[in-house]
Formats: C-alpha cells, sequence, structure tokens
C-alpha cells in the first residue's frame, strides 16, 4: 500500500496556535519534513505569518493586519485561547523572516509559503510577491511560494522562484487549463473538491498536495488514488499511523 507525504498544515495545529514558530518547531521534531504556513502583510509591508485577514480567531481580538504597523503587531497574542485556552499565553505573531530563520536549522525540511489572496487584493500582487520573494532569499532552496493566485505564482517565478505550487479553486476546465499553463510543481487541493472515487486526476509535472486530512485510513486511499502528499493539523498522530 502506497503511503503519502505528511505536510505539517500551519505546523502542528491540534496542539499548538497555527502559524507559530512554537507550532513549526513542534511540527519538526515530531518527525515533519514537510510544513506550510500562511503569509498576510502588515501595513508596513512585512510578511507575517496569519491565515485570516483579522484577528478574532487566532487573537480573540478586533483588529484587521492590513491596518497594524509591525510595532503593533508585536504586542499581539496568538495563542488561540478560545481553542487552547489560556497554555499559551503570550505567544507572538511571527513574521516570515522568523519562520525562514527557523527552517534553515533544519536543512532537511521543506516551507511551503501560501501567499493570501485578501493580501493581494489589498495591497496589489507585486508588492505582496516582492514582500514574500525577498524573506525567502536566503532559503529558496528550502522554501516553496504556493497561492490560488496563479499571477503571483508566475510572479514568483519571474522573481527567482525555481520551484511553485498552486492550490486549485475549484474542479471544472479552467482550472486544468490555467494547471497545464502555469505547470506548477505542486498542485494542492481540498480533498472535497477531488472528483469521485475511480475518476482518474489531472496529470502533469505535479505532485498532488490535498488537504485537510485528518484520517490515517482516508490518506492511504488517497495515496492509492495517485496522491503524493497530504496535509493535516494532527501531523504527529498522522506520522505515528502511517
Amino acid at each position: 500500500m502506497t503511503t503519502p507525504l505528511v505536510v505539517a498544515h500551519r505546523g502542528y495545529q491540534r496542539h499548538y496556535p497555527e502559524n507559530t514558530l512554537i507550532a513549526l518547531e513542534a511540527a519538526l521534531k515530531c518527525g515533519a519534513r514537510f510544513l506550510e504556513i500562511d503569509i498576510q502583510l502588515s501595513a508596513d509591508g512585512i510578511p507575517v505569518l496569519l491565515h485570516d485577514a483579522d484577528l478574532r480567531r487566532t487573537a480573540g481580538r478586533r483588529g484587521r493586519i492590513f491596518s497594524m504597523t509591525m510595532d503593533e503587531i508585536r504586542q499581539v497574542e496568538v495563542n488561540e485561547s478560545s481553542r487552547l485556552g489560556n497554555a499559551f499565553s503570550g505567544v507572538p505573531l511571527p513574521t516570515l523572516a522568523e519562520a525562514v530563520d527557523l527552517i534553515r536549522q533544519w536543512p532537511e525540511a521543506t516551507l511551503f509559503v501560501e501567499i493570501k489572496e485578501e493580501s493581494l487584493k489589498h495591497f496589489g500582487m507585486t508588492r505582496v510577491v516582492e514582500a514574500v520573494m525577498k524573506e525567502l532569499g536566503p532559503a529558496t532552496g528550502q522554501c516553496i511560494p504556493i497561492s490560488f493566485d496563479a499571477p503571483a505564482m508566475r510572479q514568483a517565478r519571474e522573481l527567482g522562484a525555481t520551484v511553485i505550487g498552486w492550490a486549485v479553486g475549484s474542479w471544472g476546465k479552467r482550472d486544468r487549463v490555467t494547471a497545464e499553463a502555469l505547470a506548477p510543481q505542486y498542485l494542492f487541493c481540498n480533498y472535497r473538491r477531488l472528483p469521485l472515487a475511480g475518476k482518474p486526476l489531472w496529470q502533469g509535472p505535479w505532485k498532488w498536495v490535498v488537504y485537510e486530512v485528518a484520517d490515517p485510513s482516508h490518506a492511504l486511499s488517497l495515496a492509492n488514488r495517485g496522491i503524493e502528499m497530504i496535509e493535516t493539523f494532527a501531523v504527529g498522530e498522522m506520522l505515528n499511523s502511517l
């Protein structure tokens, strides 16, 4: 039976605040060699690790990241108290530069860096992609930019990314044409958007990466369909089971 490679989705999210340095380090220490993070841009143009454009879910407070400078962001705790209680009080919202510094200490690890569409729309593609690629510079061999936005990935290539990923928003003819034209090395997709079992996956130069997978048996069934990698919030449990 084929076993898929496991990607730590937002770090070890099941037990730690997502998109934080402690979540990434915990995933690495339990054996993860592929990780994925989300990037938004601060008001002063600094890429930070954050999935949502606002802070309500992770920091329990009002405010949009686009309107906050890095000095203000340094005062924010992203401890996900509504989900994790007070176990991680004081955990800061990290910058992409800090995540790159961490991943460079684990040279066998690969970090997928998702550029979020909210930031692309708010600041414009050029500003966001340039800011992200600048921070990835010291670790371009380990860090792979990905996005739902295909033009952003084309620009990342123009700025030096030799490996990219594209996230499929839906399973349609237009999406397949985009994938074939872009020819990313990694193609990301929500497992719910995949065709029914028995129907073929798109063939191309890419590896399939499917999210969010919680059940090891589901991970194995996806692998037997040709899915090379799965993303999971429970990376330690998934690695132990597989």
